[in-house]
């Protein structure tokens, strides 16, 4: 297992990559603005698929990028009180 930071946006706000190796399969926490590119990058080169998006917070800065993750069929989660937010 690889846990890798990916800051993104303007304000270079983390979305952290957990890799499992064993199945090349990955998942998600946040996904900030400018943030999907490079993030695809990153599955491409190591031969990984992402299988779920978790977003920690309803900011701005975390979640920019969810709808391009959601566009993918890739699933989107986040706690009931963001929902304002989004």
């Amino acid at each position: 297992m690889k846990i890798i930071c990916i800051p993104s946006g303007p304000i270079e706000t983390n979305a952290w990559l957990i890799l499992n190796e064993a199945n090349n399969s990955a998942i998600l926490f946040d996904a900030p603005p400018e943030s999907f590119s490079l993030i695809k990058k990153e599955l491409e080169s190591r031969n990984c698929s992402i299988k779920a998006l978790f977003l920690t917070h309803g900011h701005w800065d975390h979640m920019l990028d969810s709808y391009l993750f959601a566009q993918e069929n890739i699933p989107v989660y986040a706690h009931h009180d963001s929902i304002p937010f989004m």
